[in-house]
């Protein structure tokens, strides 16, 4: 019963996740302000996670729990960039399926790394899956500007990393909860965060400073062009 409920509840925070990105997608109009806003969001939620420490006594701190929080981290980060992105070209119920057919990902894997298996009717359930989605996608989505337009190449492409990496993120807390068995899910949950608060922060910079310098080199021609 318990865990009907934990599932039930983790669907229904999915559902608002999914929301919120799609009218976030919406307002990050730059590379520039979409790192930006990840910094602020990952580093809202490692403050959650150090609140969780708090209630847990900031014990069960292992190395092994930092590795895998970084691994964790590195996949958040290409999962939400991917997922941002790819919304923009889509409806929102192909992002979500696609963000869902993450599961192929983690029966493979669970199979090679934990030895379970998948039944026949678990198997057949995720080729109807596959093929619901496809077949959602494959209608056109309707634009202001224009009357229909398909999904492009590039929002594939970005559709099938958020399958892959949704997956292997989905492992890694499987492999944590497993194999982790001395670690503390809080210290996990805080250090994911604030890699990818540091990531991100990073690549902010990063972009910041090539803006500059592009400015830079841009400005003698600009005067050039105000003179004439």
């Amino acid at each position: 019963m318990i865990t009907v409920l934990l599932f039930f509840i983790i669907a229904i925070m999915r559902m608002i996740q999914t929301v919120c990105n799609k009218r976030v997608s919406n307002e990050l109009k730059n590379t520039k302000t979409f790192f930006l806003y990840s910094v602020y969001y990952q580093a809202l939620a490692a403050v959650f996670s150090l609140l969780a420490l708090s209630f847990v006594g900031f014990k069960g701190l292992t190395f092994s729990t930092v590795v895998c929080a970084f691994v964790m981290a590195a996949f958040l980060m290409i999962n939400f960039y991917a997922n941002l992105n790819a919304i923009k070209g889509c409806k929102l119920i192909v992002c979500s399926m696609f963000s869902y057919g993450g599961l192929i990902v983690c029966c493979v894997l669970s199979w090679i790394m934990f030895g379970e298996k998948m039944s026949v009717l678990q198997g057949v359930g995720l080729v109807l899956f596959f093929l619901s989605a496809y077949m959602i996608s494959s209608q056109k989505k309707e634009t202001e500007e224009k009357a229909s337009s398909p999904i492009t190449k590039k929002v594939w492409l970005l559709l099938i990393v958020v399958t892959l990496s949704e997956g292997v993120m989905e492992v890694s807390q499987k492999y944590f909860s497993k194999r982790i068995t001395e670690g503390e899910v809080a210290w996990f949950s805080f250090f994911m965060f604030l890699f990818s608060t540091a990531i991100m922060a990073a690549v902010y910079v990063i972009t910041a400073i090539k803006n500059r310098a592009v400015l830079k080199t841009d400005e003698p021609i600009q005067s050039l062009l105000q003179t004439q």
